[in-house]
């Protein structure tokens, strides 16, 4: 629209313009309230998430666009190729054909330790071993590659499977067995008696599930 005229644009110092200088400087509230915060940063300028990259990756990228790696040898890819057979992807899942006949969908990173959880330390997951954890995932269609070693380290930071195994040691079983006549000393380091002594036994499960027996006397 301003084609139409012919202007010309004379630009005049602030020291030779006061007047509008100081009019230019003067906070208006009515007029800068409707006017939005001017936004120094670009979005490209943040980051907005660090995605981990998933054991399965070059796998999954090989099923569904036949991509092989170029970082691998040639004894790397023909395994690459013959563990490719085990593989189907349906997107966005990869699912890996197992020896027993199922299939079940390949999981990493957060995904995994949820699943983790839900099956060892949630209301219903009970507790239980590394290996029986890793069965009890198995049994429900998950797989990563490190399953048995991430449960196994999973249940050792457990801290009421800790608990427990510290409660089960405490809690040893109380036997009294036929009196013998040994001597012993009190508490309080007085002269040797002679009581009847107590045999105890008791078991301590680990997080594998095994069970290590023990055995001492006291006196009552």
């Amino acid at each position: 629209m301003l084609q139409e005229f012919d202007l010309e644009i004379r630009d005049k110092k602030g020291v030779e313009n006061v007047v509008v200088d100081h009019l230019s400087r003067l906070e208006n509230n009515e007029v800068t309230k409707k006017e939005k915060a001017i936004m120094a940063k670009f979005l490209d300028e943040k980051l907005f998430a660090i995605g981990e990259r998933p054991w399965f990756a070059d796998m999954a990228n090989y099923k569904a666009d036949n991509i092989v790696p170029d970082d691998l040898a040639s004894a790397q890819k023909k395994k690459f190729f013959k563990d490719a057979n085990h593989y189907l992807c349906d997107d966005p899942y990869l699912f890996k054909v197992s020896t027993d006949g199922l299939i079940r969908r390949c999981v990493a990173g957060e995904e995994a330790n949820s699943i983790m959880w839900h099956y060892h330390s949630s209301a219903y997951g009970g507790h239980h071993s590394g290996e029986r954890t890793a069965a009890k995932i198995l049994q429900s269609g998950f797989w990563w590659s490190t399953l048995f070693k991430d449960c196994q380290d999973f249940v050792r930071r457990c801290d009421k499977c800790q608990r427990t195994g510290i409660a089960q040691l405490m809690g040893a079983t109380i036997v009294e067995k036929e009196p013998l006549r040994k001597s012993c000393k009190v508490a309080s380091g007085g002269p040797p008696c002679s009581r009847t002594a107590k045999t105890l036994y008791g078991g301590v499960t680990n997080a594998k599930g095994q069970v290590t027996f023990l055995r001492g006397m006291r006196c009552p």
